[in-house]
């Protein structure tokens, strides 16, 4: 399933001026998979890659959004202050780059350095919120994204709760 893309950059490059306060489908690439996911039985060869300006980025998320420019705010690196309550995709970053013994300032830095350097994030705006769910769901169940929890393929089941596991230790 061809995902639908109306823009895309490196997230040191993104403005939220260029994202607009639509309904959106967004997918999150990276040029490294953190070291647990490999641990964690992920396998590599089924995580769709594309080469984007010399880099070799794997697709690891996808996300919806009845606001794009809300919805990703929430997810941008913007400040060593930035909350992990209101991004999942940041809350799963923390878990696998951070250790307990780290305050959140000291995890949100860690997790804004991963996406300021190696995370590039596309996106597609839809008529309304429920096709954009429509569309999330659809890429998620057809596609092998390790950093999804909800709707992920059979395979992924004993790594997504293995995910679900590190995260909850941060609650």
């Amino acid at each position: 399933m061809e995902f639908k893309i109306d823009r895309g950059c490196f997230v040191r490059d993104i403005s939220l001026d260029i994202i607009d306060a639509k309904p959106a489908v967004y997918r999150w690439w990276f040029d490294v998979i953190p070291e647990i996911v490999l641990q964690g039985g992920v396998n590599v060869s089924l995580i769709q890659s594309m080469t984007v300006k010399g880099v070799k980025l794997y697709a690891l998320y996808v996300g919806k959004a009845a606001n794009a420019k809300n919805r990703l705010r929430n997810h941008l690196p913007r400040s060593s202050r930035q909350t992990f309550r209101t991004s999942t995709l940041r809350r799963t970053l923390r878990a696998l780059l951070c250790n307990q013994s780290q305050s959140d300032e000291e995890c949100s830095n860690i997790v804004n350095q991963m996406m300021t350097d190696h995370a590039y994030l596309e996106w597609g705006y839809y008529a309304s919120d429920d096709e954009a769910k429509r569309y999330e769901s659809m890429y998620i169940t057809n596609g092998y994204y390790p950093l999804n929890n909800s709707e992920n393929i059979e395979s992924l089941k004993p790594w997504t709760h293995r995910m679900t596991q590190l995260r909850n230790k941060w609650k």
